[in-house]
C-alpha cells in the first residue's frame, strides 16, 4: 500500500512524499473520499514534483493538513497513491480498495459542490451533491468506521452518525447499516444492488468493479469487456459463495414495451441482470430464514442450474418461486416468469422481465431442476441466427420459372458473415432475388414465399418456407389460386403468412397438387456461428385432367353406336376416377 506521509517535517521542509508499506507494517492512516474533477494530482506528478501545477493541488494539500491536524502521519488518496500506468497495480488496488477504506482510522468525504455558508440551503445542496451519484463513493460511504463530511472550503459538515437520517433518505441505505448496528453483509444481495442502482461511473465496467468490496468478492479487471459482461461476472462471483435468491429478483421496465406491441417478438433473458439499474425497486427484498437445506445453484455448461418450485400458468409457461420476499409480505413468495424452450435438456428462459410474480407460500409448486442460459435470443434474434440458403431445384431450368418472391424486409441478412450463394441457386433464381433468407424467431413464422410457373402451360405453385417452432423449420406448398378468397398472391406477404401458419409441415414431406408433386429438403450446417439450412427442391410435373375435357369427350361418345358408346364412356369414367 502506498501512502502520503504528512510529517513530521522540519519547518519549511514540508513536501509531498510517498512511502510503501505492506501487511502488518502499514501504519494508522486517514483516507480521502472525493469525486474527480478533471485536473487531478497523479502519481507521476508526485514523482516529478509537478503536483503544484494541477488544479486539484489545493484539495490534496487541504486533506494532507486535515490528517496532520487530526494526528495521522499518513493519508491515502486514490489519484496519486496508485500508479495507474501499471495495470497489475491498478487491478490490485481496485480489489483492495474496500479493505483500505474499512481499515482507515478516519475518512474525509470532500463534497466540492456543497457550501456551509447558508444553512437554509444546506439540505438541498447536500442531497444534490455529486458525491452521492458516483459509483465508487458507495463503498466509501459504507466501509469506513469513522466518516466525516467536509464542504468545498473544508469546513466540517458532520459525520455519518449525525447525518444518518439525511444520508439514508438520499441513498436509500437503511440507518442500521449506516450506523454499524447491522453489518452490511446482512443486507440481501438485491438490497445492496439497489443502493447502486442510481449511481454512475465514467467507465462502464466500473459499475460492476466498484461493488466488489460490498459483496466481499474479487475478480480481475478487464477494461474493454463492457459493462454488461463485467456485471454478469460480478453476479457469478457473488453466487460462488451466496445462496441468496434475491439476486434473481430484479426487473427491467423496458420489457413492458415489447409486451404491449404484438408485432415485436417476445424478449427473453437469462436469470442474471444486465446492470445495477435492474435492482432499483429491490431495496425491501429479503431472503427467507430457511432452516431446511436448499439445493445449491451454480453455473454449468448448460447454463445456470437451479432447483425451484414451478407453478404452471399455461403450456410451457411457469412462475418460479424464489426463496425471498418483500419485508412487508412475509407470507408470500416472489417469483419470476419462465418459458420452457423447445430445445430439450430442461432449458428455460426468463420473460416478462418487467415484473415479478407473487403467491401464497402454501401454494408453491413442486421443486424442479432446470437450466437457464444467460445468452438468450433478443428481439432481433441476435444470439441464435438461422437462415435458409436456396440451392438446387430439379427440372427448374427446363420446366419452371420464378415469377415472384415475397419476404419481409428483415428476412435478408447482409452482414457479410454468411456463405457465398451457390451456382445451383442462380440456375433457377433470377438475379433480382436473394438466395439467403433469415428465418424469423417464433412459431409458424414465414421467411419467404416463392411463386413458380410451369413454362409449358402457366400452371402455378407457391412454395412457402419458415419456422415451425423456435428451433424447427418447415415448408408449405399450395396452388396460389386457391387463396383467392383470402386475397390471393397479389395481396402480399400477410396472406402468405396466414396460409403458412395454417398448413406448415416438416421438411421432407411430399406435397401433391393437381399439377405438381413437390418435395423440399433442408440440410442444416453451421457457418461462423450461424445455422444455415441448405434447401434443395424437387418438383415433378403432372398433366392436369380438366373436368371440361372429360365432359367434352363424354358428349362425343354419346354420338357413337350403343356398343361403342358404352365402351368409351366406361373407359372415360375409369380414367376420371383414376
Amino acid at each position: 500500500m502506498r501512502l502520503l506521509k504528512t510529517g513530521p517535517y522540519p519547518p519549511g521542509k514540508w513536501r509531498l512524499e510517498l512511502i510503501e508499506k505492506y501487511g502488518k507494517d502499514i501504519p494508522d492512516y486517514a483516507i480521502l473520499s472525493h469525486t474527480w474533477d478533471g485536473d487531478e494530482v497523479l502519481f507521476a506528478d508526485i514523482q516529478n514534483k509537478t503536483a503544484h501545477h494541477r488544479k486539484a493541488y489545493g484539495k490534496i494539500t487541504a486533506a494532507f493538513d486535515q490528517a496532520r491536524k487530526d494526528g495521522y502521519g499518513f493519508i491515502w488518496i486514490d489519484t496519486c497513491c496508485i500508479n495507474k500506468d501499471s495495470s497489475a497495480e491498478l487491478s490490485e488496488a481496485i480489489n483492495s480498495m474496500y479493505t483500505w477504506y474499512m481499515k482507515s482510522k478516519k475518512c474525509y468525504a470532500f463534497l466540492s459542490d456543497v457550501s456551509d455558508a447558508d444553512l437554509k440551503t444546506f439540505d438541498a445542496q447536500f442531497r444534490n451533491s455529486r458525491w452521492f451519484r458516483r459509483g465508487w463513493t458507495l463503498q466509501e460511504l459504507l466501509a469506513p468506521t469513522d466518516l466525516e463530511f467536509f464542504s468545498h472550503d473544508w469546513e466540517p459538515l458532520g459525520d455519518r452518525i449525525r447525518l444518518q437520517t439525511l444520508i439514508s433518505d438520499v441513498t436509500r441505505v437503511e440507518v442500521d447499516y449506516l450506523t454499524g448496528y447491522r453489518p452490511i453483509q446482512q443486507a440481501s444481495v438485491a438490497a445492496r444492488m439497489s443502493w447502486a442502482a442510481t449511481r454512475e461511473t465514467t467507465r462502464e465496467e466500473d459499475a460492476a468493479y466498484c461493488l466488489m468490496g460490498l459483496f466481499s468478492v474479487n475478480m480481475p479487471m478487464l477494461y474493454g469487456e463492457g459493462g454488461e459482461r463485467a456485471f454478469i461476472r460480478l453476479q457469478e462471483a457473488i453466487m460462488s459463495h451466496s445462496d441468496d435468491h434475491s439476486i434473481f429478483a430484479w426487473t427491467d421496465p423496458s420489457y413492458a414495451k415489447s409486451v404491449k406491441d404484438e408485432a415485436v417478438p417476445e424478449r427473453r433473458h437469462g436469470l442474471l441482470a444486465d446492470s445495477p439499474q435492474a435492482f432499483a425497486q429491490c431495496g425491501s427484498i429479503i431472503p427467507w430464514d430457511n432452516t431446511t437445506e436448499d439445493t445449491p445453484f451454480d453455473m454449468t455448461n448448460r447454463g445456470l442450474s437451479i432447483t425451484v418450485p414451478l407453478i404452471k400458468l399455461s403450456e410451457n409457461t411457469y412462475v418460479a418461486a424464489l426463496e425471498c420476499h418483500q419485508t412487508f409480505q412475509d407470507d408470500r413468495y416472489l417469483g419470476i416468469y419462465l418459458r420452457k424452450l423447445t430445445t430439450g435438456g430442461n432449458q428455460y428462459a426468463r420473460y416478462d422481465c418487467h415484473k415479478l410474480g407473487t403467491g401464497l407460500l402454501l401454494n408453491r409448486g413442486k421443486s424442479q431442476r432446470l437450466y437457464v442460459r444467460q445468452s438468450q435470443p433478443d428481439e432481433q434474434g441476435t444470439e441464435r441466427k438461422q437462415f435458409f440458403q436456396l440451392r438446387g431445384m430439379t427440372s427448374a431450368t427446363s420446366d419452371y420459372a420464378v415469377m415472384d418472391m415475397l419476404y419481409p424486409s428483415t428476412a435478408v441478412d447482409n452482414d457479410g458473415n454468411l456463405p457465398h450463394e451457390t451456382s445451383g441457386a442462380r440456375a433457377w433464381i433470377p438475379l433480382q432475388y436473394p438466395t439467403i433468407f433469415a428465418i424469423p424467431r417464433g412459431h409458424r413464422k414465414l421467411a419467404v414465399a416463392i411463386l413458380l410457373s410451369r413454362r409449358t402451360d402457366g400452371e402455378m405453385l407457391a412454395l412457402l418456407m419458415g419456422s415451425i417452432t423456435e428451433y424447427e423449420v418447415g415448408f408449405f406448398v399450395c396452388d396460389p389460386t386457391t387463396l383467392d378468397g383470402q386475397g390471393g398472391w397479389d395481396q402480399g406477404y400477410g396472406v402468405m403468412q396466414r396460409a403458412f401458419a395454417a398448413g406448415v409441415c416438416q421438411a421432407g414431406e411430399m406435397w401433391r397438387l393437381d399439377c405438381h408433386h413437390v418435395n423440399a429438403d433442408a440440410r442444416p450446417h453451421v457457418h461462423q456461428g450461424r445455422e444455415i439450412y441448405v434447401v434443395d427442391i424437387n418438383v415433378k410435373a403432372y398433366a392436369k385432367r380438366r373436368t371440361e375435357d372429360v365432359a367434352e369427350k363424354f358428349l362425343d361418345a354419346l354420338a357413337d353406336s350403343p356398343v361403342q358408346k358404352f365402351g368409351k364412356v366406361s373407359s372415360l369414367f375409369r380414367r376420371g376416377r383414376d
